[in-house]
């Protein structure tokens, strides 16, 4: 992204009581390029498509909705990243939703998010078609405030066929209960049966967890429907799993910050092999190359030779697809 509008962007703390913001940006042929996600929530398949890419740091500081609307006389198409920071190399990781028409039929992207926490999330300008550039405008407009500060909200597999949600949330008020949705898309969400937890209404850091016994095979969409005592409903952000025979289950890697060498645990990986890599904050492999996880469902990661940093690691078994951060002292 151009330095100007960069420079407008970090000056903007997205908060609910904030008025409607516009800003200005042109995307050029000189900017860098990536292959852009398919849209949807939480994106996980990529497109066909390299494009010039804008990226800008959005700094939020507080729970709450956000509409965010690009117009131009072009096709554009918009990413969010979260606090987890944006890969070039791997434009899916770390993806919240990725849209291309905000309304039917529109040259215009943009998406309504539902903020859980405050911190620094990424927005991703480009183009929807190849070598496509031209002028933009990036107008956000806040609108409902959550009435709960949901920390974090993941989702993970357990040891054998089943998945863990977990999230934490502070200044819960006037709260009836948490409702967990799945759905095998990010449009069709429905309520799990057994899946209401009451909510404690505290002030204080409040975590909260569901076991979902029976996913469906492939990718498993969850959301929180958070219930207050008005009747009103509001959501979390989604999380994915993607579930399958030979899934990566229980993925830990430690220590971490690691030294001289990453311990790789997998519990579901007992004496099989693994494609893993290591990509650095800019979205570069660093290191590839198949791995066996021993009879007690390690492997061991030289990465003496990396540079102090921050770094993912992505591991890779049949179908599935697993990136998880390290940090390397």
């Amino acid at each position: 992204m151009k330095k100007t509008l960069l420079a407008l962007l970090l000056g903007i703390c997205f908060v609910p009581t904030f008025s409607q913001g516009v800003t200005n940006g042109t995307l050029a042929a000189s900017d860098p390029t990536f292959i852009r996600p398919k849209p949807g929530l939480a994106p996980v398949n990529l497109s066909t498509s390299t494009v010039h890419y804008d990226l800008a740091t959005i700094k939020v500081t507080g729970p709450g909705m956000i509409t965010f609307n690009i117009t131009s006389t072009w096709d554009n198409f918009v990413v969010l990243y979260d606090i987890g920071g944006f890969f070039p190399a791997s434009s899916t990781t770390n993806a919240l939703v990725a849209n291309d028409d905000f309304s039917s039929g529109s040259l215009n992207s943009g998406f309504t998010y539902n903020f859980p926490a405050a911190g620094d999330y990424y927005l991703v300008v480009c183009s929807y078609d190849p070598n496509v550039t031209g002028a933009y405008t990036v107008t956000t407009t806040p609108t409902v405030v959550l009435p709960v500060k949901l920390v974090s909200f993941t989702a993970a597999k357990e040891t054998g066929n089943s998945n863990i949600l977990k999230w934490s949330s502070e200044e819960e008020s006037d709260l009836v209960s948490y409702q967990v949705q799945r759905g095998n898309n990010d449009k069709n969400l429905t309520d799990l049966p057994n899946g209401n937890i009451v909510a404690k209404n505290s002030a204080a850091a409040t975590s909260y967890s569901f076991v979902d016994k029976s996913p469906v095979t492939g990718y498993n969409y969850y959301r929180l429907k958070i219930i207050e005592r008005s009747g009103a409903t509001s959501y979390s952000l989604i999380a994915v799993v993607k579930n399958n025979t030979t899934g990566i289950a229980n993925l830990k890697a430690f220590p971490n910050p690691a030294d001289d060498y990453l311990q790789v645990e997998a519990i579901s990986m007992l004496n099989k092999k693994a494609a893993v890599s290591v990509i650095n904050a800019a979205g570069l492999t660093l290191q590839s190359g198949q791995y066996s996880f021993s009879n007690q469902a390690l492997l061991t990661l030289d990465v003496r030779k990396l540079p102090a940093g921050k770094y993912f690691l992505k591991i890779i078994a049949g179908t599935d697809e697993v990136a998880i951060p390290f940090i390397k002292k």
